[in-house]
């Protein structure tokens, strides 16, 4: 990074948030309100990077990492989505999260560069709520990384969220929406550990989960806690919340693999739950998960289908 006079030249990831809203008349004319801009932006701060503009439509952030930039882009979906929940007049709420890398200048404030001018239009072909990257971004992440070409759009590639063809992140998009409606959707959570099912219903919470006999979810290895976390029941959803020192791993329908130490996601579609240790280096079984809506059927409702999952890669 170089500073000239007034101009910053900057050489890094750049995330670029687009927000709408469908829901007729003032509402949906100004999606993102200034105190909940301040807030994502301060979402951007603390994960090292720098907001460069944020209004009604959309927010910029510049950050020295990849890495950075796409655990902020997370966030930032995250923080949309609990928004859109909080009343009924917000369920038109919408972001897409599209981030580049190069180099831009910081003229006064106001970002230039000779690529960025794109991002704005090559944002509209991202799907609802999900973030994908352009390819001098995806260079930038670690091998492996999970990603795959926009259909219709060699230039941009998704990393994570809304896929218009796959029916459980449509469910899991659409799911606080559902229960807004109607409390009573989510009644029952299918567990399978070590290819033994279990169904547990709304009275059979709080149900814990760990080494210890006493846990109504009993899990083996090293890395679990005699009691671990455990899995709740509040306001029409299932939850798993983490109670231990070294945290939980839980696979998300959307193809992610979030990080729980004391604190708690909401058990949607098809996942699964690994005590201390991320999917890929555990040695123990985990704990495989089915919550579906009861007005979305699955496949496997009735056959009991306990495979494993499959195709599955941390983003």
């Amino acid at each position: 990074m170089s500073i000239t006079s007034d101009k910053l030249e900057y050489r890094g990831s750049v995330l670029y948030a687009d927000f709408s809203d469908s829901t007729p008349g003032e509402v949906g004319e100004t999606p993102i309100l200034y105190n909940e801009r301040r807030d994502l932006s301060q979402l951007i701060d603390r994960n090292g990077g720098q907001t460069v503009e944020a209004v009604a439509r959309r927010i910029v952030g510049l950050f020295p990492r990849a890495e950075a930039a796409l655990t902020s882009a997370r966030a930032v979906r995250g923080a949309v989505i609990q928004l859109r929940e909080s009343a009924p007049q917000r369920r038109g709420l919408a972001c897409r999260l599209l981030l580049g890398y190069g180099t831009v200048t910081l003229d006064n404030g106001r970002l230039r560069s000779d690529w960025t001018h794109r991002l704005p239009g090559l944002v509209s072909q991202v799907p609802e709520y999900a973030i994908a990257g352009l390819p001098e971004f995806i260079a930038q992440l670690p091998a492996g990384t999970a990603a795959r070409a926009l259909p219709g759009s060699a230039a941009i590639h998704l990393l994570s969220g809304a896929d218009d063809e796959a029916a459980d992140n449509r469910q899991t998009r659409h799911a606080s929406t559902l229960l807004k409606a109607d409390t009573a959707v989510f009644t029952e959570l299918r567990l399978s550990v070590g290819g033994k099912p279990r169904i547990v219903q709304a009275r059979d919470c709080p149900l814990l989960l760990g080494r210890d006999k006493s846990c109504g979810v009993m899990v083996s290895g090293d890395t679990a806690s005699r009691v671990h976390g455990r899995i709740g029941y509040e306001a029409g959803k299932f939850f798993y919340a983490d109670e231990s020192r070294n945290g939980t791993y839980v696979l998300t329908a959307a193809g992610e693999e979030l990080f729980l130490h004391n604190e708690r996601v909401v058990l949607v579609g098809e996942g699964a739950i690994s005590p201390g240790a991320p999917l890929s280096q555990q040695t123990a079984a985990v704990v495989r998960y089915i919550c579906s809506s009861s007005r979305l059927a699955m496949a496997d409702e009735r056959s009991g289908d306990t495979r494993p999952l499959a195709g599955r890669k941390r983003p």
